[in-house]
């Protein structure tokens, strides 16, 4: 990371070395400066942006995305990016650092792209985020359940006009069928008829692309979605199971516990805290 010029940042969490499945590794607030540029940056983790007032810019690929207040920015592990604030109207934004195996599932199956900005963004979770990281008596749970709010409104807005990002090719469409699929059972024979494609075709896509087999995904993202039902809502067990198209709840915990490795009921009991 290379920086220009000085600037105000607080640092309000530094937890770089925490081992955990899903953890916030920093979390920042960057203050109005008009020499606020990162340079050539390789992502070690994911990070989360949310501007407060003011604007700044993000260049990604060859193209340069203007940010302004209200909107959150989700940048992938991995990707190579440069941003900084505009010298006419520096922002001021809220930022975190996530990382860990849990994190990069969720990324994997809710954010298949380098680069996601939402626009008229709720601070709602960011704000929440600060005040637990800064009262010292936060459980790890509570983190992830605002980590999967974020990755939810990441993969339910970016199918909508709120998202700005590299245009999609036939992998993100691939994605996108099974992303709106979450609560039925997948067929791909039915994706491959509707993107004109084979199904050895699309399989093969979708693997090269993120690495995992559409199957799979489509079973984390259940998974994923079950793990909110149980820790945020009263839903049984069998209600999750309808929700997301299993007809049969012991098959349903079968394949919960194969994921998470614990019953849906036992995650539930610890809180989300496996």
């Amino acid at each position: 990371m290379a920086l220009n010029g000085k600037y105000d940042e607080n640092i309000y969490f530094n937890l770089l070395d925490y081992d955990q499945s899903g953890y916030i590794t920093q979390f920042g607030h960057v203050l109005p400066n008009a020499n606020y540029i990162v340079t050539k940056r390789n992502l070690t983790r994911h990070l989360f942006d949310y501007v407060i007032r003011g604007s700044g810019y993000i260049m990604y690929g060859d193209k340069r995305y203007t940010v302004r207040a209200g909107d959150l920015v989700y940048m992938r592990k991995g990707v190579r990016v440069d941003y900084g604030a505009d010298p006419n109207d520096p922002y001021e934004k809220l930022w975190f650092g996530a990382d860990g195996p849990l994190v990069d599932s969720l990324a994997s199956c809710y954010a298949g792209r380098g680069l996601i900005i939402l626009h008229d963004y709720d601070d709602l979770n960011f704000m929440r985020l600060k005040s637990l990281l800064t009262s010292g008596g936060w459980e790890e749970g509570q983190i992830m359940h605002l980590l999967l709010d974020l990755f939810l409104d990441l993969s339910g807005r970016a199918m909508r006009k709120h998202m700005v990002g590299v245009e999609p090719d036939l992998a993100d469409k691939i994605k996108s069928y099974i992303d709106l699929r979450v609560a039925e059972k997948l067929s791909l024979d039915e994706a491959a008829e509707s993107l004109h494609l084979s199904k050895r075709h699309v399989i093969r896509l979708f693997k090269d692309r993120y690495d995992i087999t559409p199957g799979a995904y489509h079973q984390k993202l259940r998974m994923t979605a079950a793990c909110h039902y149980l820790t945020e809502t009263t839903l049984s067990v069998g209600e999750i199971a309808s929700r997301l198209g299993f007809s049969d709840q012991s098959f349903f915990s079968s394949a919960f516990k194969k994921q998470l490795g614990v019953y849906p009921l036992a995650f539930r009991k610890s809180g989300g805290s496996v």
